[in-house]
């Protein structure tokens, strides 16, 4: 509990000094222009956070340790990931209830270990997506912070709402993905990595260190051995795919004008 609230409180100061930039802006620019009410020196910033898991003790816990929030959510919904009802309709209903209603949130505390997080990563990129695999996955807590009266999903609201999470295990990742090393962006000697190098990323430590193997330059192998590199040494890459020669459409021909046309002799 206690580890995702850490990164709840973060996320909450962050949007509390963005606030409080905002005001002092306005007042740096002379503007007496009148600000929108979530940003007024009257109002303060809603703490409204929505849990979703598969343990019903965590409403009680979390109501009691952090009494400055509001949490939304249903133990009923989580009581139903009980190995006694798991793979029951009711179940289904309850996880897919879960994943509509963290999209309608503005930032996710969760596990990508967790197939319900990674289902909501997904689904930030395209506002239609919403895939349920055959088996009921309820292995997670999840604590999506809620937008203030707001109907819209993330993607509506956020545009592209990828980065906006925070996982406590696992970095992103596709089942059967193709090999997608990172890029070395600081050199670390311990290692020998330089800058410039290809590393395959085996998982975050979340202690400052991540461990990695090396790519073998010019083909997808990699080397057996791991290593543990300070995880800001490097970056994914980003890759640019040539399209080919652009697009041209066919030019419009000409509409006939008075003068073009030719009148038959009389």
């Amino acid at each position: 509990m206690d580890e995702y609230m850490f990164y709840v409180e973060e996320y909450f100061k962050k949007r509390e000094a963005e606030q409080l930039l905002m005001r002092r802006k306005d007042e740096w620019l002379d503007d007496d222009t009148e600000l929108p009410e979530e940003q007024s020196s009257s109002s303060s910033i809603k703490r409204r956070v929505l849990i979703t898991t598969d343990d019903a003790s965590i409403f009680e816990e979390a109501r009691r340790k952090y009494p400055d929030y509001e949490f939304i959510g249903d133990s009923q919904r989580a009581k139903s990931a009980e190995l006694s009802s798991r793979y029951t309709h009711d179940a289904l209903v309850a996880v897919i209830t879960d994943v509509v209603a963290l999209s309608h949130t503005d930032y996710l505390v969760c596990t990508f270990s967790s197939q319900v997080c990674f289902l909501l990563i997904l689904s930030t990129k395209d506002p239609g997506f919403l895939l349920v695999p055959a088996s009921t996955f309820r292995f997670h807590v999840g604590f999506g912070i809620l937008c203030p009266n707001s109907k819209a999903t993330r993607v509506t609201r956020l545009g592209d709402a990828s980065a906006c999470f925070q996982s406590l295990d696992d970095v992103y990742y596709y089942g059967g993905q193709q090999a997608w090393p990172y890029e070395v962006i600081i050199p670390d000697s311990r290692s020998g990595l330089k800058v410039g190098d290809l590393v395959a990323f085996h998982g975050n430590h979340w202690d400052g260190l991540a461990k990695v193997s090396v790519a073998t330059a010019g083909s997808s192998r990699l080397s057996e051995e791991a290593l543990l590199v300070p995880a800001y040494k490097f970056q994914q890459r980003l890759l640019s795919v040539p399209f080919g020669p652009s697009f041209k459409p066919a030019a419009t021909p000409p509409s006939p004008s008075r003068t073009s046309l030719k009148l038959p002799a009389a």
